[in-house]
């Protein structure tokens, strides 16, 4: 998405390796991201920040069905684009 020129909204990732949360730390910063990254370690500690004032806090796993199809969208236009496949 970034390469298409769409712009983040703020991003949450659950990522366990410090490693990896580094390297996308990094690539936020360089990407000239405006909104926020929210990183954070384990599943368990997303649902622990849910208070009862933060109930919308809960993970949805339906929306990630969404990202699913999001993500064969951009492959698909990416493939278009490209007179291939991505």
């Amino acid at each position: 998405m970034n390469r298409l020129g769409i712009r983040l909204k703020d991003v949450v990732s659950i990522e366990p390796s410090e490693a990896k949360r580094k390297i996308l730390r990094q690539w936020w910063e360089n990407s000239d991201q405006t909104r926020e990254l929210v990183q954070i370690a384990t599943i368990q500690n997303y649902q622990a920040a849910a208070t009862d004032t933060e109930s919308y806090a809960v993970l949805d796993f339906s929306m990630f069905v969404e990202f699913v199809r999001v993500l064969q969208c951009v492959r698909s236009a990416l493939a278009c684009f490209r007179g291939g496949t991505v």
